[in-house]
């Protein structure tokens, strides 16, 4: 797994009545980026593969396509895992949402802003003569910001500029190329990472067991990775190898 999680399994007189999840340190950096020989999370695969035989429609609004023409996919150099069916993988993921109570309306705006992250990653910057970032005009924008049901003007803005507040005043700031490519990430991770939480809230909602109820018990397990060094290591993997040295 590429999260710590704290699962509490609840007993009712010695029978199994449900269970509670809480997640830690959430691997988001590898929404933008993989180590070599690596693959970004399955869902992404899942989607461009198995999602691409869904309602054709779907697949349209969506803007699918094979994983190699979006650019987090291929970081890694590896877009097919061994032993893995990635089409397979979509119809049980389909299941299991289907098993705690998602509907297909509910599925389709997960799918939605998964689909975002893709695009967004596709996204290019390029720098004026003064060295502020300029957003490339692509399809890569324009599906962005319909998948993300903002402007396209909008967007742009939030990735190649940023405002603060001094005292009464505010200001917007140029962003560099650099630091606008920094943004674009720093979006799609928080995307996921809000996706990511809503789904566990969706999972315990299914899984709740009354712990008040007469004879209630409860096993709690701990489960985390282990330490992470990568090329690029950032204040995430500092977290994540500090709780480590801790347990």
């Amino acid at each position: 797994s590429r999260f710590g999680k704290f699962i509490e399994i609840s007993f009712q007189r010695g029978i199994l009545s449900g269970a509670t999840i809480e997640t830690y340190l959430l691997e988001k950096s590898r929404v933008v980026g993989q180590s070599q020989g690596e693959r970004n999370y399955h869902i992404f695969y899942q989607l461009t593969t198995g999602g691409l035989h869904m309602d054709p429609n779907s697949t349209a609004m969506f803007g699918l396509m094979p994983p190699e023409n979006f650019e987090y996919l291929r970081r890694g150099n590896c877009l097919k895992a061994d032993m893995v069916s990635d089409e397979d993988g979509f119809r049980d993921t389909q299941q299991a949402m289907e098993y705690i109570g998602i509907k297909q309306a509910e599925r389709n705006d997960i799918f939605r802003m998964l689909a975002a992250i893709l695009h967004l990653g596709n996204m290019n910057f390029s720098a004026n003569s003064e060295g502020n970032a300029v957003v490339d005009q692509t399809p890569a924008l324009h599906k962005s910001a319909e998948l993300l049901r903002i402007s396209g003007d909008s967007l742009c803005r939030a990735l190649d500029s940023r405002s603060y507040r001094a005292s009464t005043d505010a200001y917007v700031v140029p962003q560099t190329q650099a630091q606008a490519f920094e943004a674009r990430d720093a979006l799609t991770k928080a995307i996921y990472s809000a996706l990511f939480r809503h789904l566990v809230q969706r999972i315990n909602l299914a899984l709740k067991a009354d712990s008040e109820a007469p004879g209630a018990m409860h096993i709690s397990v701990l489960d985390i990775f282990g330490f992470e060094h990568f090329k690029l290591n950032r204040f995430e993997q500092f977290c994540i190898n500090y709780a480590n040295e801790k347990l």
